[in-house]
């Protein structure tokens, strides 16, 4: 619960924003921040953000560190979490942000926090990350995908490990010729797109899969994006597994690149044939070039999706490492073959 806003606030202290309608005066001590203190004259402001240019701001941020996102991430994000969307200022000047993506009113994903380069290690980021996460309640689940040298970090904050995720960069080309003479699958066809099917249906697939509901994001993410989607299912009209694909912004000169996310599979053969229609996709548009990538995001806990990302001829690029706090629920590893982390 939040603490008394009418306090006197005290000489050093952050100021949290909500909307008009809760504009509190949050005591630094009321929140157990453990941070370097400000002076008085470095009041930290940490307001939601409000306008198109914050969004634009924000995804700026992520473009900057090289973190690939699609065109729609933030403002579906943003419709999703209104309130839950926030810039850091320091007097008047956006200095940073956390974005917090509501999958359920029960869980949260952090889906990103920067601070500017010339603003680290002054403690404007952890007042930002532990206020923002104090708002959030107890009852609340936080999950975040976090870099090998943070874990250390979040862990001081309550986060356990749950397992990683390796990224892989395969060529579009290199895919299509692995998988140009998948074994057939008699009883499972591919439908090429998931609105030919029961909404109803997919959202308890994927929450089998993903390990709880998430309906509503779900839904924004394939209707109201520019993916493209495809599902398997077998002759009784069950569903046994799908994908998703999103073309991602540049950050690099050179050409395409797509995001699977997810692939998710009752088997390694059905999990193939999803990830052929996509690159068949791929390889149809107009604007293909030989130096299109897919970015698969992977549990290592998953063996055969690492098989699948060595079959592809993928290039091993980095480590990610799903963190929670209590309460937080446990994909199904063995059927997440790309794993979506929102």
């Amino acid at each position: 619960s939040c603490p008394d806003t009418h306090a006197r606030p005290a000489k050093s202290y952050v100021r949290i924003i909500r909307d008009s309608r809760r504009l509190s005066i949050l005591p630094q001590k009321s929140w157990n921040i453990m941070a370097t203190k400000l002076s008085s004259s470095e009041l930290l402001s940490i307001e939601p953000a409000e306008s198109p240019t914050d969004v634009q701001y924000a995804a700026g941020l992520v473009l900057k560190e090289e973190w690939h996102i699609a065109e729609y991430d933030f403002p579906i994000i943003k419709s999703l979490s209104p309130d839950r969307f926030y810039i850091a200022k320091l007097k008047g000047r956006n200095i940073g942000c956390l974005v917090i993506l509501m999958v359920n009113p029960n869980h949260a994903y952090i889906h990103s926090f920067i601070i500017e380069e010339g603003y680290r290690g002054r403690g404007y980021g952890t007042r930002l990350f532990d206020v923002v996460l104090a708002s959030l309640g107890p009852s609340c689940s936080v999950t975040l995908d976090s870099v090998e040298n943070m874990a250390p970090y979040y862990e001081q904050r309550g986060f356990k490990q749950s397992w990683k995720g390796d990224l892989y960069k395969c060529s579009v080309v290199a895919v299509s010729h692995c998988l140009s003479n998948l074994e057939k699958m008699p009883h499972v066809h591919i439908i090429a797109s998931l609105r030919d099917i029961s909404f109803d249906a997919l959202a308890a697939y994927d929450g089998s899969v993903f390990g709880e509901p998430r309906s509503r994001a779900l839904e924004k993410w394939i209707f109201e994006s520019d993916g493209s989607s495809w599902v398997a299912v077998d002759k009784t009209g069950k569903i046994v597994g799908y994908t998703v694909c999103h073309t991602l912004l540049k950050v690099k000169a050179g050409g395409k690149s797509y995001r699977i996310s997810p692939l998710f599979a009752d088997n390694l053969l059905i999990a193939k044939h999803l990830l052929k229609a996509v690159v068949d996709y791929c390889l149809a548009k107009k604007e293909y070039a030989d130096s299109d990538i897919l970015r698969l995001r992977c549990p290592a806990a998953n063996s055969e999706a690492l098989k699948l990302c060595k079959e592809l001829k993928g290039e091993f690029k980095d480590v990610h490492i799903k963190m929670y706090t209590e309460g937080t629920k446990e994909q199904d590893i063995n059927r997440a073959y790309v794993y979506c982390p929102y």
